[in-house]
């Protein structure tokens, strides 16, 4: 018989076509290799030998031939294939050549009945030769692979046949055990005795076995019921569609998440949304993928691609033009095009804040011409950054009606607990499974004309539980086999349904529709499965082999006519593009497949990806690393690893480093640690591309609080490139460490002496970024001396050579630095606003630089009374950072708005201020000092008590001497007003003191002024003056006349 490679059916030896399905048949063995999920039974004789010395070996020949047939006729009587007789032992697979979803329940069954055939066998050979015989069996279910073997033949090999063999081994003269995979499969139909803890031969540690005692007759392995009650989607879309109103209604942003599990109809629901609203909104859509870490904004890209008209096939210089066509007559028209350009992937330096703030207007000016609809789809997937850009512009949209819709599963929640949680314009929609009536609606609908039976209908709805995916996929298989027939008028039964098994899995109804396709389109599924859910035809046709290329088109409509694959939409090329109708289906498809052959397929992939992207390749340069890596990771499982292997993973590697510097250009550290860490990983140790990564690694590293992973990579680094001679990294490595303090202890004579060294270094190779870092480093060297001038200076020497690199990130990092200088430094008010004023001229666009400078000037202005432009200007700040979904810098900037009202003399808002953003900084688990020592100061000037034990606690965790002088101000001014003025005064001088010593002027004069607040209080009247005194000309030298308005009616009141 030849059994039949698409069906898995058997036919006669005359036959050249499968009379099931029509498939060619042939007796040649598998063509290729092809991973597979199956269930192996070993069987053996027990106490063999000693039968083999009791008969003649002709009688024993016939004893052991009639055992063999009856055996074989059972197992092939359950679909299982003998695979092999080794001795006395035969091994049998359930799951080749053709799948089943009930494949374990075959097994046992099998098993079962074969110990009953061997029961009537013995029956009889004790009857006539005086003998019986007794076995021991073993059942284990996983993942082997299945290639060709000798003629007509496939091998089978794997972990799961091993351990198969060793519970044969292990099971008792008669008994049979399963192991844990096969029990998950089966638990329903089955009864077994205790878990039982094995040590077999070749396993590292024991496997837990189960001793098979009864197979129920009739049942299936897997029971299905429904948890809850369920109606249809009635109310959902009802939800969906007040969002939409309440959105146009009061032309505000509403955000709509729609929670639930793989499968159970949040897309259905969303198209049908979409078809409601569609007549009256404007509808884009973007997806989050799920092996992009690095894509942050992929699912932004395609929105934006869309609302600007960008065509598949445009060029960079046609994208970039019609961006510009599409932000053209906007304010700040420059800003936004660079802002969307640099999400697109035109514009590498564009940073993260711009990014948020420019996807935000564009989706306002969209939505300002009709109301839009945006549906940001599997957003489980999404990393950090792009959940707080769609946070961020539903909560500054406005006057604008607008719809986020965003689809997710449940897994959202555990990485975003609070998502959507509080706000009045945010929903949660929770889908959960349907209940039986609409689950049979469904089957109606999916197979109108009444072709299923009314038992078929239940058994199907009972199966699915609920899940709309579980129906379709069953149907699906119905359309395979040919069963259900597409008519005009509706679906058509063409045989008896009544007699099909409801499968008892997802995953195993999957992988058997799988195999039961053509070889042919099975292997086109597999082949598009390496590129994910959505692919290209192109793309397709690329990485099949050149025989087959011709075809694929056939293929695919075959694929689409068979509800697998449906048409779709792709933005890396011209063309046709398919997605699997469910990532479930694309996810059995890739597990099919030998890790050799998807180590191929991936690397194969990236190389059309690199030439389809063409001069866009900035785009997808992500994937291009991913799939490269993935290459290699597989290669690297196989073994060994030779030159093209690690000629890969450097191909990975650069590609990856590529996509990481550009986030960290637009500031988005946690892609920039995610692409950089895998890059170092596909490395060799010692590599030098290796060893010049790791100080920016480090650096991402130290950002995002993985401190201890940034020692670690700084350390490396100091040691390979000295070891390398290496001078750029070591010199990076020696000046970033100390930067960020992750080096040993230094004075700041031993942080210049870094500089300096490294300076030479990066003079000599022409390294402007390099120079850069090392005027920081001599600046920070000048602020632990408590010289904000030779901070300044530094700062501005740091800033030119940060301009002539091209670093964006380190210009705006520089003017963070600069703003602090001439707030608190001796540079006079009028000339720090001029400076600052400058300094923006010189980058109009940079948002970074506009809120270091709007810092600066809200300090400033307010310095010299001007609060009409100092609060705008704090809000401007705290406005910037929120855009730009930079929560932790919004949450500090409350420290500006403190600053003004403090000045003005409204005490109230000032505590209401830094309240805000004490509270803030607490909810993300990064409170504040500073925030705490500014409250009480508010607290103080208002008459209020403050906690003095919790300002004494935080001095004592300070070792900044400026840090420790402002918290021993706030101190002494709660001393005084809890009478203990001793202590207050002791305090209030030693503020001075510590700040004496510095060109702080700001902090010396304000300390000089509580210093004469706690005198007076004393009665001290004399010293207080002098106090005030000091701290007039300190407030005069500045320039500050809000300060020098203070100083004298303080001495006025003393005198």
């Amino acid at each position: 018989m030849l059994r039949c490679s698409s069906c898995g059916e058997e036919n006669p030896e005359r036959f050249r076509h499968c009379g099931y399905c029509g498939a060619a048949l042939s007796s040649a063995p598998p063509a290729r290799e092809t991973r597979k999920t199956v269930t192996i039974l070993f069987t053996d004789v027990s106490d063999s030998t000693t039968l083999g010395e009791r008969l003649d070996p002709e009688s024993l020949r016939d004893v052991m031939g009639r055992y063999f047939a009856s055996m074989r006729e059972v197992i092939e009587r359950h679909g299982g294939t003998v695979e092999k007789y080794i001795g006395d032992a035969i091994m049998a697979v359930f799951g080749v050549p053709i799948l089943h979803e009930e494949d374990a329940l075959r097994a046992v069954r099998a098993a079962t009945e074969m110990r009953m055939a061997l029961e009537r066998l013995n029956d009889d050979l004790r009857s006539r030769r005086g003998v019986t015989l007794e076995t021991r069996t073993g059942i284990n279910t996983g993942s082997v692979v299945v290639g060709p073997g000798g003629p007509g033949e496939a091998i089978v090999v794997g972990d799961a046949v091993n351990v198969a063999a060793r519970l044969q081994s292990s099971a008792a003269p008669g008994g049979i055990l399963i192991g844990e995979a096969t029990l998950e499969l089966v638990r329903d139909a089955v009864e077994v005795g205790p878990a039982e803890s094995h040590e077999l031969k070749g396993k590292s540690g024991p496997v837990t076995a189960f001793r098979l005692l009864h197979v129920a007759a009739g049942a299936e392995g897997r029971l299905r019921r429904l948890d809850a009650p369920m109606i249809g989607r009635e109310r959902e879309l009802v939800a969906l569609r007040q969002a939409f109103e309440r959105a146009v209604e009061t032309r505000s942003c509403q955000l709509i998440t729609i929670i639930g599990a793989a499968g159970v109809g949040k897309s259905r629901l969303v198209a049908e949304f979409f078809g409601v609203v569609r007549d009256r909104a404007r509808v884009v859509r973007g997806r989050c993928l799920s092996y992009g870490e690095g894509i942050t904004y992929w699912p932004a890209a395609e929105i934006i691609r869309q609302v600007a008209g960008i065509a598949d096939g445009d060029s960079a210089d046609q994208a970039r033009a019609r961006i510009d066509a599409f932000a053209a007559g906007l304010p700040e028209a420059g800003a936004i095009a660079r802002g969307l350009a640099g999400i697109v992937g035109l514009d590498a330096s564009v940073a993260q804040d711009e990014i948020t703030w420019a996807f935000r207007r564009a989706l306002e000016r969209v939505a300002d011409e009709r109301p839009l609809v945006v549906m940001v789809d599997d957003i489980h997937w999404a990393e950090s950054v792009l959940l707080d850009l769609l946070a961020t512009v539903a909560d500054l949209a406005s006057q604008t009606p607008m719809l986020l819709v965003c689809p997710a599963r449940p897994e959202l929640l555990d990485a975003r607990a609070g998502w959507g949680g509080g706000k009045a314009n945010a929903t949660t929609v929770l889908l959960e499974p349907l209940e039986a009536g609409s689950a049979l609606e469904l089957i109606d609908a999916l197979a109108p004309g009444r072709a299923l039976a009314e038992g078929v209908r239940v058994r199907i709805a009972d199966a699915a539980e609920g899940n709309p995916l579980y129906v379709e996929e069953f149907l699906g298989m119905l359309i395979d086999d040919g069963l259900l027939v597409a008519e005009a008028d509706g679906w058509t039964a063409t045989g008896d349904l009544d007699s099909i098994a409801v499968p008892p899995t997802i995953q195993a109804m999957l992988s058997a529709r799988l195999d039961r396709l053509a070889s042919d389109e099975r292997a086109a599924a597999e082949r598009a499965s390496v590129v994910g859910r959505v692919f290209e035809q192109s793309s397709l046709v690329a990485l099949s082999p050149p025989a087959d290329r011709a075809d694929v088109p056939r293929r695919l409509e075959a694929l689409v006519r068979k509800e697998l694959i449906r048409p779709d939409r792709s933005g890396l090329s011209q063309g046709e593009a398919f997605r699997f109708r469910h990532l479930l289906i694309r996810d059995a498809a890739y597990d099919r497949l030998p890790k050799a052959e998807r180590a191929e397929l991936h690397e194969r992939f990236a190389d059309w990806l690199e030439v389809a992207a063409g001069d866009r390749l900035g785009e997808v340069e992500p994937m291009v690393g991913y799939h490269l890596e993935q290459a290699f990771r597989y290669r690297q499982e196989l073994g060994p690893v030779d030159e093209r292997a690690r000629a890969v993973a450097r191909r990975a590697a650069e590609r990856l480093i590529a996509a990481g510097r550009r986030a960290f250009e637009r500031s988005d550290t946690s892609a920039t640690a995610n692409l950089l860490g895998r890059s170092a990983a596909l490395l060799e140790p010692a590599d030098p591309v290796r060893v010049a990564i790791l100080p920016d690694l480090g650096r991402v590293l130290n950002a995002i609080g993985r401190f201890e992973d940034a020692q670690a990579c700084f350390t490396e680094a100091l040691e390979r490139s000295e070891a390398a001679r290496d001078e750029r990294t070591l010199a990076i490595a020696r000046v970033l460490s100390s930067l960020l303090d992750l080096g040993p202890d230094a004075t700041p004579e031993d942080r210049r002496r870094i500089a300096d060294e490294s300076a030479a270094v990066f003079e000599r190779l022409g390294d402007d970024r390099g120079l850069a870092l090392c005027w920081r480093l001599r600046g920070y060297a000048s602020w632990e001396e408590g010289k904000a001038a030779g901070d300044a200076a530094a700062a501005a020497r740091a800033l030119g050579h940060a301009r002539r690199a091209g670093d964006r990130r380190e210009e705006a990092i520089i003017a963070g630095d600069l703003s602090a200088d001439l707030v608190q430094g001796p540079t006079p008010v009028a000339e720090g606003i001029r400076r600052c004023q400058e300094i923006l001229a010189e980058a109009p666009d940079d948002r970074g630089i506009e809120l270091a400078m709007s810092h600066a000037l809200a300090h400033l202005h307010a310095r010299l009374g001007q609060f009409e432009s100092a609060r705008p200007l704090a809000a401007r700040c705290r406005e910037i950072a929120v855009e730009g979904g930079e929560r932790v810098t919004a949450a500090m900037m409350t420290e500006v708005s403190w600053d003004v009202e403090m000045l003005a003399g409204d005490h109230d808002a000032a505590e209401r201020a830094i309240t805000e953003g004490r509270d803030e900084l607490a909810a993300m688990g990064r409170p504040s000092a500073m925030h705490e020592k500014f409250r009480a100061l508010s607290r103080l000037a208002l008459g209020r008590t403050v906690d003095l034990e919790r300002l004494l606690e935080i001095t004592a965790r300070e070792s900044d001497p400026v840090a420790r002088a402002n918290t021993a101000r706030a101190v002494a001014l709660a001393r005084a007003a809890a009478g203990e003025l001793d202590q207050a005064e002791a305090q209030a001088r030693s503020a001075v003191e510590i700040l004496a010593a510095t060109d702080f002027i700001t902090f010396h004069a304000d300390a000089e002024l509580t210093h004469g607040d706690v005198l007076a209080t004393a009665g001290r009247r004399t010293e207080a003056q002098a106090a005030y005194r000091a701290a007039l000309a300190l407030y005069e030298q500045k320039g500050s006349l809000v300060g020098v308005g203070v100083a004298r009616e303080r001495l006025a009141g003393s005198a």
